[in-house]
């Protein structure tokens, strides 16, 4: 069962200084850096993931569209990350927007040349949109490039 966000303890100053940075107009770079830190220690996270999903999913839409990443480790390994996170929790309804756009971008970014590639990617998105399904209020737009 989720859990809402109004019955979590407050972030430790400390993370919410990183998530400042994460969520503010901090250089992409250094939001790539804290990125790392929410990958290499997840379950620190976890129960305020509530609050990351948002800031997580709008740097990789940024660097998707405006840089042309495809969906690579990096990307992929934050999906992954955030799928574990919804295991507790899905993003809010007020994300849903962010979620649409965030999911749409990931199906404009599946192809690849191994096989092997495209199916973990394929499952990857497939898992999000299932997970994610309560929140999804309109129609994804499956415009492959």
């Amino acid at each position: 069962e989720a859990i809402k966000d109004t019955e979590r303890p407050p972030m430790p100053k400390r993370m919410q200084v990183l998530y400042e940075g994460y969520s503010g107009k901090t250089p992409i770079n250094a939001k790539l850096f804290i990125g790392k830190v929410l990958l290499n220690r997840p379950y620190v996270f976890q129960k305020w993931a509530a609050k990351w999903f948002h800031p997580t999913m709008q740097m990789l839409v940024f660097l998707m569209v405006q840089h042309r990443w495809p969906l690579n480790y990096y990307v992929a390994d934050m999906c992954v990350m955030m799928l574990e996170w919804s295991a507790e929790t899905i993003p809010s309804s007020s994300d849903s927007d962010m979620v649409l756009r965030f999911l749409e971008t990931l199906v404009q970014r599946i192809r690849h040349e191994e096989n092997a590639v495209l199916r973990n990617n394929v499952r990857i998105v497939r898992t999000l949109i299932e997970r994610w399904k309560p929140i999804i209020k309109k129609g994804i737009r499956c415009h492959l490039l």
